[in-house]
């Protein structure tokens, strides 16, 4: 078992108990942790300890009120911003759990998950999950997560405003890359998802893949 994977479990069963984990989609670092389930002898690059969930659709969530009180029965420490009302789950050894939306036509720093007093996050790039995830079956429990195409190019649109996780990013990209490129059916994901963006997008990947020397063709 990796680090944190009993932590990352127990959340999963709490989100799929209390009927939203269906409405959200693992992103980020903890999205290799499944992709030993699709790629032959993968190996997970899972350091960070923040879990992060997009919601695609926030209104969407029915509530079933225990989601905050579940999390504090397992320790973690539910916390609000003031002015935003960000909502953060914190456990006692700092593991922290985040849902994430797209930006908003009213440009509200936050949004509501249904009727839940839980707030995500605003920021750009992520819609980019909302129709390119994989399903993985984890230990009886089905979960959405980031498909790796989608991973790969959502690292290369934020890189430039990593600051200190800059090169960190680029050795996961290069390390799911590897597997990626050894498999046609995922090589052609990543080319199709990559001619759907924007062009202001796509020039943007462009100049990351061109600074970091990465294995990709893109025309």
């Amino acid at each position: 078992m990796i680090e944190n994977e009993q932590k990352m479990k127990e959340i999963l069963q709490v989100l799929n108990d209390e009927g939203i984990l269906s409405n959200v989609i693992i992103i980020g670092s903890w999205s290799l942790f499944f992709y030993k389930e699709i790629f032959e002898n993968f190996s997970p690059m899972v350091r960070t300890r923040d879990i992060d969930f997009y919601v695609p659709s926030p209104k969407q969530i029915k509530e079933r009120d225990n989601v905050i009180a579940s999390l504090k029965s397992l320790n973690y420490d539910f916390i609000r911003d003031t002015l935003t009302h960000k909502s953060t789950f914190i456990s006692p050894d700092d593991f922290e759990l985040e849902f994430l939306t797209k930006l908003n036509k009213d440009n509200l720093a936050c949004v509501k998950l249904g009727n839940t007093n839980i707030y995500a996050e605003s920021i750009s790039y992520v819609e980019i999950f909302s129709n390119n995830y994989v399903e993985i079956l984890y230990q009886g429990i089905k979960v959405k997560v980031a498909s790796p195409a989608s991973y790969v190019l959502q690292k290369l649109l934020i890189n430039n405003k990593r600051k200190d996780k800059k090169e960190k990013d680029i050795e996961s990209v290069r390390h799911v890359l590897n597997y990626i490129n050894g498999s046609r059916k995922y090589s052609e994901e990543l080319k199709t998802l990559f001619e759907s963006l924007p062009k202001t997008w796509k020039k943007k990947i462009k100049s990351i893949v061109e600074a970091n020397d990465l294995n990709l063709d893109f025309k």
